[in-house]
């Protein structure tokens, strides 16, 4: 477990981005259009990283209970 800050800069060095800018994001419903199975394309050498915080919960819901939001290099 980390921080986010510390998560976030970690990020920022993987992927290039300089400490002064924004880290871009998108929506978890964006982030499912584009996967393969919903666009009916190959996709390789792609890497996600799914970033979510708040409570676990059972249980079968249609609406989420909390926003996700994902990141785009």
């Amino acid at each position: 477990m980390s921080y986010e800050q510390d998560v976030m800069n970690a990020i920022r060095q993987k992927i290039g981005v300089a400490k002064d800018k924004k880290i871009k994001f998108i929506s978890l419903d964006k982030y499912a259009a584009t996967l393969p199975s919903a666009t009916n394309k190959k996709v390789k050498d792609l890497i996600a990283v799914v970033y979510a915080e708040g409570a676990i919960v059972d249980g079968k819901e249609e609406m989420a209970l909390f926003q996700t939001n994902l990141i785009l290099s």
